[in-house]
């Protein structure tokens, strides 16, 4: 019994630190103070959900209606995230390059080359596990449901064909990303995995290709940094 009124104390104790620091927010001269007294602590800002950060990805695509002989293709792409306390609010600015092969009915190979610049957002059911800081539980809060949309252009160069198609595109997605090591001050690095279907709003002129809908996989490894210029939460 003692054991879990220690855990639910210790549990409303981060609760009061995140009211504060939302308190702090409203009140830039009082936040100001409070960071600037936290400051000389070396140990940095806490991690409790909030960042800005980084992110290089590598992965594979593969499109969604494609035939016999179609296989997957590489991606990369880099981009650019910051997350509110708790990670109520996820954005992140992605973009991405891909290539593959696909096949028309006569079995023609089609190269297509893909650019995409689109705006993400991450929601995470389980938001509250940030305040058991620990390894374990952060991993539980990272992970998310993403819906994100954006621009398109889209290459197909083959069998007598070339053709660029400029579209709007969205996708739906879900993943997390995974602490390696110590993240809670100052800064971490964190591996991510991430499934999208996406919808691009493209048709191929070329005879039985189809549409350019796809699935993609992508690992994600991410710099992340715990000071989003908020108040710093007070420390245990």
């Amino acid at each position: 019994m003692a054991a879990k009124g220690t855990s639910t104390r210790t549990i409303c104790q981060r609760v009061g630190r995140v009211l504060i620091a939302l308190a702090l927010l409203s009140a830039p001269g009082v936040a100001r103070g409070s960071e600037a007294a936290v400051g000389d602590d070396d140990e940095g800002a806490l991690y409790f959900g909030a960042f800005w950060g980084v992110q290089i990805h590598a992965g594979l695509v593969l499109r969604a209606d494609g035939g016999p002989g179609e296989g997957p293709g590489p991606l990369l792409g880099v981009s650019a995230r910051i997350a509110t306390l708790l990670s109520l609010l996820d954005v992140q600015l992605t973009g991405v390059t891909s290539r593959y092969t696909a096949r028309t009915n006569a079995g023609a190979g089609i190269d297509v080359a893909r650019y995409s610049l689109g705006l993400d957002v991450q929601l995470h059911p389980f938001f509250i596990d940030h305040l058991q800081n620990d390894n374990l539980h952060f991993w539980k809060a990272a992970i998310y449901v993403a819906v994100g949309a954006g621009l398109e252009v889209i290459s197909a160069d083959g069998g007598g064909f070339d053709e660029v198609h400029p579209a709007f595109g969205w996708h739906l997605g879900a993943g997390t990303d995974i602490p390696l090591g110590d993240v809670t001050h100052d800064w971490g690095l964190w591996l991510g995995v991430t499934y999208r279907f996406g919808f691009l709003g493209a048709k191929s002129g070329v005879e039985g290709l189809g549409d350019f809908d796809e699935h993609t996989i992508l690992l994600t490894l991410g710099y992340r940094n715990n000071d989003i210029g908020f108040a710093r939460l007070p420390r245990p």
